[in-house]
């Protein structure tokens, strides 16, 4: 947030960052899971590559093996939803 809406990092009493800090500190969104305890993850049907130290990014795999994840020319995802009727 704090590079979101200006060039240079907003200072604690910035007015944009007040109008979010009670959000963004001290709670929690229910539509995030907490991935960062895990460690040494083993990637549902992956074959390459190993177990991951940490998971953090998108991961993908190929024949040719694990992806890197933080190569953006050659990493890309899409991320998309829909509405599932109970």
């Amino acid at each position: 947030m704090a590079r979101e809406e200006t060039s240079e990092w907003l200072k604690i009493d910035h007015p944009l960052v007040e109008a979010v800090r009670p959000k963004l500190f001290g709670g929690w969104e229910g539509n995030w899971v907490a991935f960062n305890t895990a460690h040494d993850v083993a990637l549902p049907g992956a074959t390459q590559g190993g177990k991951l130290g940490f998971f953090m990014y998108p991961q993908s795999e190929t024949a040719q093996g694990r992806r890197d994840s933080l190569d953006p020319d050659n990493f890309k995802y899409t991320i998309t939803t829909r509405e599932i009727k109970a």
